[in-house]
């Protein structure tokens, strides 16, 4: 139930700022068509293959992870929303 209503205001603030701004999220429609009336089921998907990407020593042992790079509709959605990038978000100081 919290993530239908999370999920719901994702969507109602990306589509606010893009009516606002009349800039579409290019790209995040099949065929890579761009959209002012974005659902939030695109807005997800557009992450779906977004991960940590293993970092490996000469022997292949993995010795760190990275962050990998956000493509340019994720970037553009995490913009809209007003959120920095994940690397960002994760290389602050946590919370005592």
């Amino acid at each position: 139930m919290v993530g239908a209503l999370v999920a719901g205001l994702i969507e109602r603030q990306v589509r606010r700022v893009v009516a606002k701004l009349q800039q579409p999220i290019k790209g995040l429609m099949p065929e890579g068509r761009d959209t002012l009336r974005p659902t939030v089921k695109r807005l997800f998907k557009a992450f779906a293959d977004y991960g940590l990407l293993p970092v490996k020593d000469a022997q292949g042992r993995t010795v760190t992870s990275r962050f990998a790079r956000l493509d340019p509709v994720q970037e553009q959605i995490l913009k809209v929303l007003g959120l920095p990038g994940p690397a960002e978000i994760f290389a602050r100081p946590a919370l005592a």
